[in-house]
């Protein structure tokens, strides 16, 4: 019985020392569990540190190359060769192109939009700041006046509404004036070589005027001045065609005068006047056309210029 007794007895304390035993393990492996929590919670911390860091490197690096390429590129009129730009006073600028956002319009965008302003476009600046635009359906005036940058800003009145225009020079196989409207898109011009004849200058001079008999006498358009610029063959090709092909004026040995044209003809009268000049009238419902023809010979040939106004500066020009 006491054999029985100290054996219970012993399985009793090696249960309760094995009971201690478990609750020292749970005891000790407490603080190595805490411990690898932290360590995954830093670790995390360090993986989120390096992903914005990451993120931000990667941002400045799109920003960097963004600031590279606008240095590179940028808008179109901060990659043009500029010139100095020129004493404007009574020089005269022809339409030669356009870009459309940086990119460079074909020929026949070009002759499309030349014959859009009816054959002919033109800046003319004058000495005293003033502008015009010329072009083949009339003329807008405006002013001009030298900025900053070598550049040149002009503004046109459109019924009352500014047209402005920043113009920059550049030079290529002779100097150009590009007019732009903003950073990507202008128009552009070449410099005609003939220069604007002051205001006390007018289509007449220099011309050796003669006296003609005018009496049964045709006459066939051959150009033009406006604003005292000769027109170019391009641009009297253009008038013609807007005249239906076909413009003559002709003369019977009486008073009667015929304006000749593609889409019909008007009836008119002529005259002798001073100056071995010539005017001519047709009454239309919308108002009286007037010209007043003086005649000179040119290399030869007899060329009568009939004037459209007072000014001696507009004038259209036939050959027999």
């Amino acid at each position: 019985m006491k054999k029985l007794l100290v054996a219970m007895l012993s399985t009793v304390m090696v249960m309760s020392l094995v009971a201690c035993g478990g609750t020292e393990e749970v005891t000790d492996e407490s603080p190595v569990q805490v411990e690898a929590e932290v360590v995954v919670e830093e670790k995390k911390e360090a993986e989120a540190v390096e992903e914005k860091q990451e993120a931000v490197a990667e941002t400045e690096e799109k920003l960097e190359t963004t600031v590279a390429e606008t240095t590179d590129s940028g808008y179109m009129w901060d990659n043009i060769p500029q010139i100095e730009a020129p004493d404007m006073s009574n020089t005269v600028w022809t339409f030669a192109g356009a870009y459309i956002d940086g990119v460079e319009m074909t020929q026949e965008d070009y002759d499309s939009a030349l014959q859009a302003y009816g054959g002919s476009l033109q800046f003319v600046f004058d000495d005293k700041g003033g502008a015009q635009m010329v072009q083949g359906g009339g003329t807008l005036q405006g002013t001009y006046s030298y900025g900053e940058s070598e550049s040149v800003s002009v503004v046109f009145d459109n019924n009352g509404t500014e047209l402005s225009y920043v113009c920059l020079f550049t030079e290529s196989d002779g100097i150009y004036m590009l007019a732009f409207t903003d950073p990507d898109n202008c128009v552009y011009f070449r410099a005609a070589e003939q220069e604007v004849v002051t205001e006390e200058t007018t289509v007449a001079e220099g011309e050796q005027i003669i006296e003609l008999d005018i009496a049964n006498t045709t006459w066939n358009f051959a150009g033009g001045f406006l604003n005292s610029v000769e027109m170019t063959e391009e641009e009297a090709a253009a008038s013609l065609e807007m005249y239906g092909g076909t413009l003559q004026l002709v003369f019977d040995d009486g008073e009667g005068v015929q304006m000749v044209q593609g889409g019909g003809t008007l009836e008119g009268k002529w005259a002798y006047s001073e100056d071995n000049t010539v005017g001519v009238l047709f009454e239309l419902e919308d108002g009286d056309l007037f010209y007043l023809c003086s005649f000179a010979e040119i290399d030869g040939q007899v060329v009568m210029v009939a004037y459209s106004d007072e000014t001696g500066e507009n004038a259209i020009y036939f050959v027999q």
